[in-house]
């Protein structure tokens, strides 16, 4: 399904309406994670590899959304 909607600027739009939205123009810092589009995508719209990688850490909760 995935391929259907490549090529097709769907992601370029919803990040300009995500970033240009009113509520949202407070935060320092934005971050997101893609597998394969940093540059040709992402960057495009002031995204970059962190300077140092090393001090980002994350905590992921397995099966968080999965019925109870």
């Amino acid at each position: 399904m995935g391929k259907f909607y490549r090529g097709r600027r769907l992601t370029k739009w919803l990040m300009e309406i995500i970033m240009g939205r009113p509520q949202l123009q407070g935060f320092r810092t934005w971050q997101l994670a893609t597998r394969d589009a940093q540059g040709q995508l992402y960057a495009h719209v002031g995204f970059a590899i962190p300077a140092k990688p090393e001090q980002i850490m994350r905590k992921t909760v397995a099966g968080i959304y999965k019925n109870n």
